[in-house]
């Protein structure tokens, strides 16, 4: 009886440990906002946060890109080779617009109007 309860509680403890890694990270990326708690700031913060999600998803497109175009070079697959290029370079312009996300983050911020 108590194994069975200990193996539910494991598997569903695995199923919640990436939520709650994502609130984790959430909380401590905006740890600084509340801090200081203005909108500028926050709205900072935010894109900064979006540019990383946006380099994770570049990186992680390249990567399978070369991966497909790897597995159709060695099979000769012409159009599967063309789609991998596209895969490519979806993965390296993400990685630049995130790049151009965090570095203008301050004067993108900066439009926000804080007065009534």
């Amino acid at each position: 009886m108590i194994s069975k309860i200990k193996t539910k509680l494991m598997c569903n403890g695995y199923k919640i440990l990436p939520v709650m890694t994502a609130f984790v990270t959430i909380g401590a990326a905006l740890i600084p906002c509340v801090v200081r708690a203005d909108a500028r700031s926050l709205m900072e913060m935010a894109i900064k946060i979006i540019a990383k999600l946006i380099t994770a998803s570049g990186v992680i497109t390249f990567v399978l890109g070369l991966v497909a175009w790897s597995m159709a070079h060695g099979d000769s697959d012409g159009p599967g080779q063309k789609k991998a290029g596209g895969m490519i370079a979806a993965g390296v312009t993400l990685f630049a617009l995130s790049l151009i996300l965090s570095n203008i983050a301050p004067e993108l911020a900066s439009n926000i109007e804080t007065s009534l």
